[in-house]
């Protein structure tokens, strides 16, 4: 037994090992809580926090639900039944208003918002909608109906209270009920929130009446409907019918009130006494009287306005109720009817609002007629446009002062706060408790101040002019300056809180111990006194109220002894009244412990009302103010902190789009987006524009003389506040002010020196300064490699193709086109475009260039198909077309038909000059083969755009390994042994569709043509394009044109002395592309190869050939025998002779060169044609 370990050692050493691993664990949590307030107390760097989207955050909220029936166990047996039953009651209204308002009002405002169900033409939308939102109405409808259910029970056991048989049974009289009546008002302002907000909800009545109609189509023609109508629509009818019956048309709260008002209900019967009446108007009055007097002072509480709307409910069902036996109360109407001078609008939800005077001129029923001023309604309508003069006239020394108040709170708190002070403790409770608590009534009274004003605006329709708007301006931004300093300090409030709960639970249970001993004192001090001193009666009421007092102040301090719930709170709530409803308290201990109270649950529930008072989503129906608040942040860049308080305030929305919207993710994107939007036109947009523009007014200034800049020239707007700005932060997005302005400004100087390549160093210059000046990182317009040659902007050329296909002449076997003489600026100086120029230009600007090329010839082929098509359907074309085409068609088939002859060609060109001109003198013939031309240069473009694509390719692939030798990147990352990141496989893969499309390119390309040729070919293969049928007849008359056209073109560039022709050229392969291009699509090369053209052509010109030369010789012969043929050869040979060749011979041999001229121009041509129609010999 010696060897055995002591039980005590090694409880020590197990106790030694724990604490020094508590230890370590502290020495981190502390070094994790140091490193957060760091980054939370950061003021520079404003990051408001949304909580339903914080990462992380610390909530000190009570979320256990305690039973009241362990919390009132006490020796009266009557108490603790009615306390438990009325604290049962009170919760679960509690527990049915919380959800309503936390899921189901912001669903139901924010129906058919176009953030979360856009509004568009097509059929289906809002049905789709409301069918996502049927399951959250069902869900709304059951817990109306546990409501309905609660409320009337709460109404009933209220009226029993007041009962004359139950109050001499119980010391919880029905006047001093307080808390039971206000979860009564409470349960009837929910009734009237939602009545509220259905009202303002314009797109639910529309929707159930689309949804209606659907489904009753679905039933009545099932076959209009695509797919299969399922059985139970009927059952969903029902259900629709139900849901639309009860949530529209302002149902919830009157129907309510109508069925427990009605008589012979037991709503009715048990609340029509005169005692409950009695009870229920000193109620109003005591409420609506303690909240008026708080209302804009500097007690006022955050729910005070709030409560307004359940006090205004209550009062109509009160006003039901009451009769001649027990009329309303007039004290209390004049309070009710006093309501509207204080608060002209009552906040509902969010930005839903309640006129007193007018909810009261409509609900009141109409035997108060007589108490009530017919005038009332008019008045209080007339007097709210002075009451909004006088609120804006105050709203800026209201404004002074909160800014001097909320300043000193932020100093305080910040003190009170500090790290170093909470861990040494060296803070009183008391104040910080006390600085916590102001600090919400400060945020709370500045909303409330706003939210009046902008409602009252929007109510009235009054314009907010600019003074106005940067007062609210101002308010907002104190606003969420509470709130960050709220946030900036939530990890030291979390630490301090449940210290401050309690603490102030010790306060609380002190005074319930010295109310205690007061009353152990009455019972004493009765005791003590002689019987014959006071009436039996008497003795034994107050014995008993004493005793009833003292019963629930223990009671109540049973309660404070545990955790600060729900349940607990109600409780405590309930023993106060009827501590108080026994009279043997003095009142002033009775307030210093509801003061106390209201202190204890506020910090309890410290961060929802925080999350509450400084929430500003009621902005998002006003989002026009957004537009305008950051447009005067503009004007005034000095106030350059104010933006990201306003745009988080904005944001405050997110809050109700997370609850409402279907797809929180995208509608979050989508307002996030609106808001940028805003901002960049209101701001960014200005701010980039002002900054280039003083950049170029520096860079003129240095270059041009004359002009001065005065560095101390105070007009001059300082926008580096602006630029000084932290990153803003949304919930989806965030930006930099800053490096927007970087980005925006380094695009804008690079498009500027792509545009003009000679002002790069002005540009470079540019970002130079705005670095030195601003602190701007503008990256240089570094532009890519260039080459020498001075061609035409490719881009240009593509935006006006229709004046490029007319100003240049295409060479098919150089790939290049050539500037016309007419069309160019200078005659000694002609643009070209080729294969290099292209492929410099998709260097420059992309692959997509030639895309873009394809895109603008298709367009353009389309509009000379149109015009060819409309000269070929005019009847005397068609006719004469036919007749050519049937002629050498019937003599084809007869098999005695050769070539097509150069007269019928002749004479077909005859036919069409007699058709007349257009306009400009040109016969119709020459128009036509300027629009074959044309439309040949289009396809030369997309010829060349495709062969400067592949020289671009191959060039940039040539430091590229070959395809058999190149593994992808993709999957080479995916084998690395450490697991890359998402963002380096999306890059890999970029890499790998890159170099793919370069090797596409490169290798073969895209074929143009082919697709060309198959889109059109299509398109013209139907019978109402026959008339084109016939064309192939058109190509001799029109090629005998071209040579014309191509003769005289380079006649004209050989004059050297008058200058060239306009129309001077010696390279026109635009009409010999076109016209295989078109061949092509009307499938007619079999019909063209059939005449034989071009073999005719030779024939016919050999055949002139000879018998030029045998007239030539016949002429000769004829002169040598009249004048002697020796003399005449000895002077034609030694040129001694005075006699010339005959006019006959000299007239030969300029036809034999004309001949030869037309013969090699129509050759050619047949060249060129040839080489043109294998372009398209794969399609």
């Amino acid at each position: 037994m010696a060897d055995e370990e002591d039980p005590a050692v090694a409880v020590e050493e197990q106790f030694e090992t724990s604490r020094r691993f508590l230890d370590e664990w502290l020495v981190q949590l502390r070094d994790i809580n140091a490193t957060l307030r760091r980054e939370a107390c950061s003021v520079g760097n404003l990051q408001l926090r949304q909580h339903n989207f914080a990462p992380c955050q610390a909530a000190v909220l009570p979320k256990e639900y305690d039973n009241p029936m362990g919390l009132l166990i006490t020796s009266n047996t009557a108490f603790s039944k009615l306390e438990t039953l009325l604290a049962y009651l009170v919760l679960e209204v509690e527990s049915i208003t919380g959800q309503i308002e936390r899921k189901f009002c912001p669903k139901l405002l924010m129906f058919g918002e176009e953030l979360l169900a856009p509004r568009g033409d097509e059929e289906g939308t809002m049905q789709i909608a409301l069918a996502h939102f049927l399951p959250s109405l069902q869900e709304l409808q059951a817990l109306l109906e546990q409501l309905d259910g609660v409320t009337v029970n709460l109404l009933a056991q209220l009226g029993a209270l007041c009962a004359e048989q139950l109050r001499k049974a119980t010391i919880l009289q029905g006047t001093h009920a307080t808390t039971a009546f206000l979860g009564l008002a409470s349960s009837l302002g929910t009734m009237l929130r939602l009545d509220c907000i259905l009202t303002r909800s314009t797109h639910l009545v529309p929707a159930f009446a689309m949804l209606r109609r659907m489904l009753h189509t679905s039933v009545s023609e099932p076959e209009t409907l695509q797919g299969e109508v399922p059985a139970n629509v009927e059952q969903l009818q029902a259900a629709v019918a139900a849901l639309e019956e009860q949530l529209t048309g302002r149902r919830i709260f009157r129907r309510f009130v109508a069925a427990q008002t009605a008589r012979g209900s037991l709503s009715h019967d048990a609340c029509s006494s005169a005692s409950f009446l009695s009870a229920a108007a000193g109620f109003m009055r005591q409420e609506v009287s303690a909240r008026l007097s708080r209302i804009d002072g500097p007690q006022e509480r955050p729910h005070d306005r709030r409560d307004l709307v359940d006090l205004l409910a209550f009062s109509v069902l009160y006003s039901r109720l009451c009769s001649d036996e027990a009329p309303f109360d007039k004290k209390t109407m004049r309070l009710l009817l006093d309501i509207h001078n204080k608060v002209p609008v009552v906040p509902v939800f969010s930005d839903v609002t309640l006129q007193p005077s007018s909810f009261l001129s409509q609900n009141l029923p109409p035997s108060l007629d007589t108490i009530v001023p017919p005038t009332y309604a008019r008045q209080a309508n007339a007097q709210r446009e002075t009451q909004l003069v006088k609120l804006m006239e105050d709203f800026e020394p209201h404004l002074q002062s909160a800014a001097l108040t909320s300043t000193a709170w932020l100093i305080q708190i910040d003190a009170l706060l500090a790290p170093q002070r909470c861990r040494s403790q060296e803070v009183s409770l008391t104040r910080v408790g006390a600085a916590l608590v102001r600090g919400l009534h400060l945020a709370a009274a500045l909303r409330a101040r706003l939210h009046t004003a902008i409602s009252l605006h929007a109510l009235l329709g009054a314009p907010l002019n600019r003074s106005a708007l940067r007062l609210l301006s101002h308010n907002i931004c104190l606003l969420k300056g509470l709130q960050d300093a709220f946030d900036r300090h939530s990890i030291n409030i979390a630490e301090t809180l449940p210290q401050l709960v309690t603490h102030i639970k010790s306060a609380a249970q002190g005074l319930l111990a010295a109310m205690a001993a007061g009353l152990r004192a009455k019972l004493r001090q009765m005791q003590s006194v002689q019987p014959r001193l006071q009436s039996k009666a008497r003795r034994e009421k107050l014995h008993a109220a004493i005793s009833h007092a003292s019963t629930a102040v223990q009671a109540a301090m049973h309660i404070v002894q545990g955790p600060v719930s729900g349940a607990h709170l109600v409780s405590l709530s309930l023993c106060v009244n009827a501590v108080e409803a026994t009279g043997q308290v003095a009142a002033s201990d009775l307030q210093r412990l509801e003061e106390t109270l209201y202190a204890l649950r506020t910090l309890a529930y410290l961060q929802p009302s925080i999350r509450q008072a400084t929430s500003c989503a009621f902005l998002y129906f006003h989002r026009e103010l957004l537009g305008a608040s950051l447009a005067e942040v503009w004007a005034h860049p000095e106030e350059a902190a104010k933006l990201p308080y306003l745009l988080a305030a904005f944001s405050d929305a997110h809050d109700l789009i997370h609850v409402a919207s279907h797809d929180p993710a995208t509608s979050h994107e989508a307002y996030d987006d609106e808001i940028l939007g805003t901002l960049q036109e209101a701001v960014l947009a200005p701010l980039s524009g002002h900054i280039e523009g003083d950049l170029r007014i520096h860079a003129h200034a240095t270059q041009q003389a004359g002009v001065h800049v005065d560095p101390n020239d105070r007009s001059v707007r300082s926008v580096a506040p602006l630029l000084r700005l932290h990153a803003l932060r949304l919930l989806t997005r965030a930006l930099s002010i800053k490096e927007y302005v970087e980005c925006t400004m380094t695009c804008s100087f690079h498009r500027f020196a792509c545009v003009a390549p000679n002002s790069w160093q002005t540009y470079a210059r540019l970002a130079s300064l705005a670095k030195e000046k601003y602190g701007l990182q503008v990256a240089a317009p570094s532009l890519p490699e260039r080459n020498i040659s001075q061609g035409v902007d490719v881009l240009r050329l593509l935006r006006g193709i229709r004046s490029f296909a007319t100003s240049y002449a295409f060479n098919l076997p150089g790939q290049v086109f050539i500037e016309r003489v007419g069309a160019a600026r200078e005659v000694k100086h002609l643009n070209t475009l080729g294969v290099e120029q292209v492929a410099a230009a998709i260097h420059t600007q992309g692959l997509g260039l030639a895309d873009n090329a394809v895109n603008a010839a298709y367009q353009f082929l389309a509009r000379n198909f149109t015009l060819l098509s409309q000269f070929l359907f005019q009847d005397a074309v068609r006719a004469r077309l036919g007749v050519e085409a049937r002629t050498f068609a019937e003599s084809r088939s007869s098999g005695d038909a050769g070539p097509y002859r150069m007269g019928a060609a002749v004479r077909l060109a005859a036919d069409f000059a007699r058709l007349g001109s257009g306009p400009d003198g040109l016969p119709y013939m020459d128009h036509l083969r300027k629009l074959i031309t044309e439309v040949g240069n289009a396809m030369g473009l997309v010829r060349l755009m495709r062969a400067g694509s592949m020289h671009y390719c191959a060039a940039a692939m040539r430091q590229v390994p070959g395809e058999e030798q190149l593994q992808p990147f993709a999957a080479a990352a995916r084998q690395l042994p450490e697991q890359p990141s998402d963002a380096h496989l999306a890059a890999a893969q970029t890499l790998d569709d890159a170099l793919a499309q370069l090797r596409t390119h490169a290798s073969a390309g895209t074929d143009y043509f082919a697709m060309l040729v198959r889109v059109f070919a299509r398109e013209v293969s139907d019978t109402a394009h026959a008339h084109l049928a016939a064309f192939h007849a058109l190509v001799p008359a029109l090629s005998l044109a071209a040579v014309e056209a191509g003769l005289l073109a380079k006649e004209g560039l050989a004059r050297q002395r008058r200058g060239a022709s306009p129309d001077a050229a010696f390279t026109d392969d635009g009409f010999a592309l076109g016209l295989a291009y078109l061949l092509k699509v009307l499938q007619q090369d079999a019909e063209f190869d059939a005449l034989q053209w071009f073999e005719s052509v030779r024939q016919h010109y050999a055949a002139e050939r000879l018998s030029i030369k045998k007239a030539a010789e016949q002429a000769a012969w004829a002169t040598a025998e009249r004048t002697g043929i020796g003399q005449w050869l000895s002077g034609l040979v030694l040129g001694e002779g005075k006699e010339e060749a005959p006019a006959e011979v000299q007239n030969a041999v300029l036809l034999l060169a004309k001949t030869d001229r037309y013969s090699a121009e129509f050759e050619l041509l047949h060249n060129t044609l040839a080489c043109a129609r294998v372009c398209f010999c794969r399609v």
